[in-house]
């Protein structure tokens, strides 16, 4: 078994500074206690911002990153032409700069399929660095990273000594003298003085309120992305439709197994009565309850007529499961419902949608989490 956060990853979206990269490293490998060294980074940029990071943080392996882990022994991160990724515009072309909403709009989307890439690796822990690039640049990668992000993953923005900061020749703090001269009146300055700071930006994460489905499209815009959040983090009825056996949540359809849907149902319907959660150890001694299941939800399926024959034919195996062991029938009922309820939804539709199971176990209850007043039927 792999061990965790094995992938660590740095992500940087950059401009015509580069530096914030040699930066950001210093700050996380060097100062930092524990330090916490990437085994990756991939820098977001321009078509511009590429040729400056290849001539002064690569240059074939002998450039800033390079110079910066020799200096303080580090491991050298994978840090090659795959790591530099390049906004395209609508046309397929590198951007030069965004200038526009649209070359806006196509950095948001480049920004969006990388972190969710990133964060699909349950073995990763992501650090993303909003020092560099434009301003909406640090904006779209931050909100990303509030989108998709896990526990495990940061971000940051590294603060500069002024003399240091946008200094064309300044890289990090060397652990040796190094004379530069100040940009603006040639001042000799000593780049191992310079201080740099790494401050942590705390983000909220709604990755639990973002559907497993919006977390593999790998072709998601960005505005889809907020969009479809957006409607999971508001709270919104449920349409119950009875006939194709869907429980439909703002736009979001989740499809039950049929027995599964009937014990949906049946919760729903009890809650709606005023008849309270049911006993996982009386559905298993009260044939009574068992026959009310069948008797509560037969009069929603007159268009159903093959579930409701199911109800009074169940299969030998499925008659024999719920005399023998009712509680365990239910529970695997109940398990169903609540994981694909988690499958459409993400774990916080889980919560609002599915059954909830209260109270120690020899004495559990189930129930939804929904109130009676939210459901709807169509």
């Amino acid at each position: 078994m792999k061990p965790a956060n094995e992938r660590r990853i740095l992500l940087c979206a950059t401009g015509l500074s580069p530096q914030v990269v040699t930066e950001t490293l210093y700050a996380l490998a060097v100062r930092q206690r524990p330090a916490w060294v990437p085994s990756e980074i991939h820098i977001i940029t321009t078509r511009e911002g590429a040729h400056r990071a290849r001539l002064t943080l690569m240059q074939d392996g002998k450039g800033a990153v390079a110079s910066l882990c020799a200096d303080y022994t580090l491991r050298p991160p994978r840090f090659d032409e795959t790591c530099l990724h390049v906004v395209q515009g609508a046309d397929g072309k590198a951007l030069e700069d965004i200038h526009d909403a649209d070359d806006n709009t196509a950095c948001a989307d480049a920004m969006v399929r990388m972190v969710r890439e990133f964060s699909a690796d349950a073995h990763s822990a992501l650090h993303v660095s909003i020092a560099g690039g434009r301003k909406t640049m640090g904006y779209l990668l931050g909100y990303a990273l509030t989108l998709f992000g896990r526990p495990q993953d940061r971000l940051s923005h590294v603060l500069v000594d002024a003399d240091f900061e946008s200094h064309p020749e300044f890289f990090y703090p060397t652990p040796h003298t190094r004379v530069l001269y100040a940009t603006r009146d040639q001042r000799p300055l000593d780049a191992k003085s310079a201080q740099v700071q790494l401050v942590d930006i705390p983000f909220v994460s709604l990755r639990s309120g973002v559907t497993d489905q919006l977390a593999s499209d790998t072709g998601i815009s960005f505005s889809e992305a907020v969009r479809k959040a957006s409607v999971l983090v508001a709270t919104h009825n449920v349409r119950v439709d009875v006939q194709a056996r869907t429980l439909r949540y703002a736009e979001f359809d989740i499809a039950l197994k049929p027995l599964a849907f009937l014990v949906w149902l049946w919760l729903a319907l009890r809650a709606q009565h005023g008849e309270g959660p049911v006993s996982r150890h009386l559905f298993n001694t009260d044939p009574a309850l068992r026959t009310g299941l069948c008797r509560s939800v037969k009069p929603h399926l007159a268009e159903m007529s093959a579930l409701a024959a199911q109800l009074d034919n169940l299969h030998d195996d499925e008659k024999s499961a719920l005399n023998t062991d009712g509680s365990k029938w239910l529970g695997e009922r109940v398990n169903e419902i609540n994981k694909d309820i988690e499958a459409a939804l993400g774990t916080r539709g889980r919560t609002l949608l599915g059954v909830a199971t209260l109270g120690p176990r020899a004495r559990s209850v189930y129930a939804l989490n929904l109130s009676p007043g939210r459901i709807e039927f169509v």
